[in-house]
């Protein structure tokens, strides 16, 4: 289907008067719009190609967006730059059981949108995703198994959702686990997800364990632990002492206590 990209600094014009901008499915993933004047409010909106042309077509506030651009104007601090002729990188590629692909806008697993179907990504053009290789001599790549001449990429996500305790993604002989808004890997685990609000106490009982790992004066680089008490209450404070005479330290309040546990 094609789509249009409509924007307006005035939403009360008719849609014909609006800008028009041609776009694919994969411009969901970033379009430049250049040019534009600055010190004004702008309506966004991505509409199919048949709307565009329609002055009566309602367009649905979901499908648009309200910018406004001035000299303070930034980029969000999660906006990653789209490149329309970057080459795709395998990472980028989910598989299908039959060895077909849609691509997702980046490799960064934190950064993916997570509220965005698997249905609503666009499909790879042939070749450019490995789901499904050529094989050589009768073999196949880890991760593959043998369809006549052609290596398919298994699905891991089939046999027990990969043993992930959420979302699992299939990717070209591969897979990884995906958490749900609010939700990160555990670090110990990434194929659990844990609360991002409980995930300091883990990542702090982490460090603890390594901490008092390399608390036994291994290679001579001692870790000592102490306790401070101050109007703000109690505060317990690590330091490292390293072979080049620098000190790491680490700090954190009495109510993480119970997580360092191996220390204290």
């Amino acid at each position: 289907m094609d789509y249009v990209i409509i924007y307006t600094p005035d939403d009360s014009l008719p849609i014909d008067k609006w800008k028009h901008i041609p776009a694919r499915c994969r411009d969901s993933f970033g379009k430049v719009i250049d040019n534009l004047p600055s010190d004004s409010d702008y309506k966004v909106c991505v509409v199919t190609k048949s709307s565009a042309n329609n002055n009566s077509a309602i367009i649905d506030d979901e499908n648009c967006d309200s910018i406004t651009l001035d000299k303070e104007t930034t980029a969000p601090p999660d906006y990653e730059p789209w490149d329309q002729d970057q080459q795709t990188s395998p990472c980028q590629c989910l598989c299908s059981d039959d060895g077909s692909a849609v691509i997702q806008a980046s490799c960064n697993k934190q950064a993916m949108e997570a509220f965005r179907p698997v249905a609503t990504l666009p499909p790879a053009i042939e070749g450019e995703c490995p789901c499904s290789v050529k094989a050589h001599a009768g073999r196949c790549p880890s991760g593959y198994f043998l369809q006549k001449s052609m290596c398919i990429d298994v699905n891991e996500c089939q046999q027990q959702n990969g043993g992930c305790s959420h979302g699992c993604i299939n990717i070209p002989g591969d897979f990884y686990c995906a958490c749900p808004h609010g939700m990160m890997r555990d670090p110990a685990d990434p194929k659990t997800c844990i609360n991002v609000a409980g995930s300091f106490d883990r990542i702090t009982e982490l460090l603890a364990q390594y901490l008092h790992a390399n608390s036994k004066n291994i290679d001579g680089h001692k870790v000592g632990v102490t306790s401070t008490d101050s109007d703000k209450g109690r505060r317990f404070k690590a330091t490292i002492k390293t072979e080049d005479d620098k000190i790491l330290s680490f700090e954190w309040p009495a109510m993480v206590r119970k997580a360092l546990r191996w220390l204290i």
